[in-house]
């Protein structure tokens, strides 16, 4: 288990904001108008994430929509390094009520043969955004949406992950994005990762990671705010949207 901190910022990583106000006294919201515009994204955009504490580009998510023979959305997304290296691929499908995951994958670089390793999880509850709200008129009340998939890493095959993700909505405020007030939905998230070692026994829970994800009208996720227990929180903001060809154009070049 020697081996285990060193994935724990990974870990952390991949699972790659505040005053509500009230609307109207309908029993539903629908917020599928706060997800990723994503009958707009067939061309793809590639988004560009900052870290608000340093200013610098943490990552890029690649966002691209297509529709099958028989009407049904799908949204691919791919997150990629400040060095263009790609770390994560997730493909959602998109219902009427919501989105729900049906692949997630990682990437890891095995350090002694720098070859890349890849690592699909097991979906087991797959909601990753919901559409249909009720409004609750009461304070921590209210749906919870849950995430949850188990997967291993190639380093440590014995030891089995499990993460969950526990989405609420906490309710719609408006945000200042490029000099303009725009309407947002805003969820809160509750993270944990269960680890068990198959060979040498053992179990842990690793602390809980508290995160609160802003979703912009007709632009998706505009920031996300990460605090894990006792720790400082880490805040990432949208900085900039790209047509594929711009991104590659701007920073891909350079990385060749």
């Amino acid at each position: 288990m020697r081996k285990l901190k060193t994935y724990f910022a990974f870990i952390f990583s991949i699972f790659c904001f505040v005053a509500c106000k009230d609307t109207s006294l309908d029993t539903t919201i629908n917020l599928q108008s706060y997800y990723f515009p994503f009958q707009k994204l067939k061309q793809g955009q590639v988004y560009e994430y900052i870290n608000d504490s340093t200013g610098t580009i943490d990552y890029f998510w690649h966002y691209q929509s297509m529709q099958d023979d028989k009407g049904n959305w799908f949204l691919i997304s791919a997150k990629y390094t400040p060095k263009i290296e790609l770390e994560q691929k997730v493909t959602e499908r998109i219902y009427k009520e919501g989105v729900t995951c049906e692949l997630y994958e990682f990437y890891l670089k095995d350090a002694a043969t720098e070859s890349i390793k890849t690592t699909k999880m097991q979906l087991i509850e797959t909601v990753t955004y919901p559409f249909e709200i009720m409004r609750d008129t009461t304070p921590n009340t209210g749906s919870v949406y849950r995430f949850k998939a188990k997967y291993t890493i190639p380093q440590e095959p014995n030891v089995n992950f499990t993460t969950n993700k526990d989405r609420k909505f906490v309710g719609l405020t408006e945000e200042n994005i490029n000099n303009k007030k725009t309407s947002c939905a805003i969820f809160d998230i509750q993270q944990y990762t269960e680890i068990s070692d198959t060979v040498n026994g053992g179990y842990w829970t690793m602390d809980n990671i508290q995160i609160r994800d802003i979703y912009a009208e007709e632009i998706g996720l505009v920031k996300s705010i990460m605090k894990m227990k006792d720790g400082i929180p880490t805040s990432h903001t949208l900085n900039n949207r790209y047509t594929f060809q711009e991104f590659e154009s701007k920073y891909k070049t350079t990385h060749k």
